[in-house]
C-alpha cells in the first residue's frame, strides 16, 4: 500500500481538534473580548492570532476534497460528482444561515428604524443583481458623464444594498465554492505548479487592496486603479484574490503530498506563525493596511500547521468527529447569537450584566457551543434527521 492510498483512509484527529479550538477563537475576533481591558490584546487576538484561521480552513477543506482522487482528473467523473455534492452541501449552509442571520437583522426595522434592519438584509442577498450597478455607480465618478445622470440618493441606496458581505464570516462559504470550481477546471487542464503561480500572483494584487494598500502610494497609476476597484467591490477578501491561493495550495498536497517529520513541520509553523505577528505589527506601525487579511507570512504558517498536524496520530474516538462537526455549527451560528444575546439582555433590562466585553463574549460562546451541541443530539431522530444539513 503506498502514501497517498494511506492518506486516503487516514483520519486526521488532530485536525478535528484545531477546527474546534479556532471555531472558538472566530468567535472571540468577531467580539472583541479584550476591549474592556487593552486594545493591543485584541490587537493580538484579531490581527495576529485569528489571522491563520481562514488559511487553514481552505487548505484543509481541499486537501481532504483532491485526496480521494489517485488519477486525472479529466478521467475521474467520481470526483466530479462529488464536486457538484459539496457544492450544494456548501450552497445550503451558505443560503440557509445568510437567511437565519438575517432575519434576526431585519428585527432592527421593529428597534430602530428601517435603515439598519431592511437595508442590511436587502444587501446580503441582492449582491450579483447589484454589481453591474456598483460598476456604473464607479464609471461615473471616473468619467465625465452629464450630473443629469447622478442621482444621488439612489447611488447611497445602492452602495448600501450590495456592500459585499455584511456578515463578516459567511462570504468563506461562496469564497470555497468559487474558489473549489475554479481549482477543479484548471488543475484538469494545466500543470498545478502553473495554478499555483497565477494563484499567487493573485493575492499579490488582492494584498494591495487590502492589507499592503499604502504601498501603491509611491505608484500613482496603481493607487488609483486599486480605488476604482475598492469602489467598485469594497474589498478583495473573496474567492478570487485570497480564496484560490490557499485551495490550490491544499489540491497541490493532496495531488502531490508532501511528507514533513512532525516535529519538523511544527517547528516551522512556529517560526511563522511568530512572523505573522510581526508582519501585522509592521503593517500597523507604518499605516499601510486597510484590513490585515492578507499577510504573507500567514501562506508558510498555515502550510506547516497543516503538515504538522497531519503527521498526528490520536486513538480513535467518537469525539473527534463531533468537534468537528460542532465546529461547523458555532462557525455559521455565531453570529446570530452575537446579535441577539445582547438584544434580548438589553429588552429584559440585563444589559449591565454583559457591559463586559469578556463576561459578554463567553456569554456568546457558551450559548452558540451549547446551540451547537443540542444541535448534533437532536439530529439523531428520524424526524430530525434534516438537522444535518446545518453542518
Amino acid at each position: 500500500m503506498n502514501e497517498k492510498t494511506q492518506d486516503n483512509k487516514k483520519q486526521f484527529y488532530a485536525i478535528d481538534i484545531i477546527k474546534f479550538v479556532f471555531a472558538f477563537i472566530v468567535v472571540a475576533a468577531h467580539m472583541f473580548p479584550f476591549s474592556s481591558y487593552s486594545e493591543k490584546g485584541d490587537f493580538l487576538l484579531v490581527q495576529g492570532l485569528a489571522r491563520i484561521i481562514l488559511p487553514f480552513f481552505f487548505i484543509t477543506a481541499a486537501f481532504l476534497f483532491f485526496r480521494y482522487s489517485n488519477i486525472s482528473l479529466k478521467e475521474d467523473p467520481v470526483l466530479k460528482k462529488r464536486l457538484w455534492r459539496y457544492i450544494e452541501r456548501m450552497s445550503i449552509l451558505f443560503f440557509f444561515w445568510s437567511l437565519v442571520i438575517n432575519l434576526f437583522l431585519a428585527l432592527g426595522w421593529l428597534l430602530y428604524g428601517v435603515k439598519a434592519g431592511v437595508f442590511q438584509l436587502l444587501r446580503s442577498f441582492f449582491l450579483p443583481v447589484g454589481y453591474a450597478l456598483v460598476i456604473n455607480d464607479t464609471l461615473f465618478q471616473v468619467l465625465p458623464f452629464s450630473s443629469a445622470w447622478r442621482l444621488a440618493s439612489f447611488k447611497t441606496f445602492l452602495f448600501h444594498l450590495i456592500q459585499p458581505f455584511n456578515q463578516y464570516h459567511l462570504w468563506y462559504f461562496p469564497a470555497l465554492i468559487f474558489g473549489l470550481l475554479f481549482i477543479y477546471l484548471r488543475f484538469r487542464y494545466v500543470k498545478p505548479v502553473f495554478v499555483l503561480s497565477l494563484s499567487m500572483a493573485l493575492f499579490v494584487l488582492g494584498s494591495l487592496a487590502d492589507s499592503y494598500y499604502g504601498a501603491t502610494a509611491s505608484l500613482p497609476w496603481l493607487h488609483k486603479l486599486t480605488d476604482i476597484y475598492l469602489k467598485m467591490f469594497e474589498t478583495s477578501r473573496n474567492g478570487i484574490f485570497y480564496g484560490i491561493l490557499f485551495l490550490a495550495i491544499g489540491a497541490f498536497l493532496a495531488r502531490r503530498p508532501l511528507y514533513l517529520k512532525a516535529k519538523r513541520a511544527r517547528n516551522l509553523f512556529i517560526l511563522f506563525f511568530i512572523g505573522l505577528f510581526v508582519e501585522s505589527g509592521i503593517l500597523k506601525y507604518y499605516s499601510w493596511q486597510r484590513d490585515y487579511n492578507f499577510l504573507y507570512t500567514a501562506i508558510p504558517a498555515a502550510i506547516f500547521l497543516f503538515l504538522w498536524l497531519k503527521e498526528v496520530d490520536l486513538k480513535e474516538a467518537g469525539i473527534y468527529r463531533k468537534l468537528r462537526e460542532a465546529s461547523v455549527l458555532i462557525y455559521c451560528s455565531h453570529g446570530l447569537f452575537v446579535i441577539l444575546v445582547p438584544v434580548l439582555f438589553n429588552i429584559f433590562g440585563f444589559g449591565s450584566y454583559i457591559e463586559n466585553s469578556m463576561v459578554k463574549f463567553w456569554l456568546v460562546f457558551a450559548i452558540t457551543a451549547g446551540f451547537s451541541w443540542a444541535i448534533l443530539w437532536l439530529e439523531k431522530f428520524p424526524r430530525l434527521k434534516l438537522l444535518r444539513y446545518l453542518h
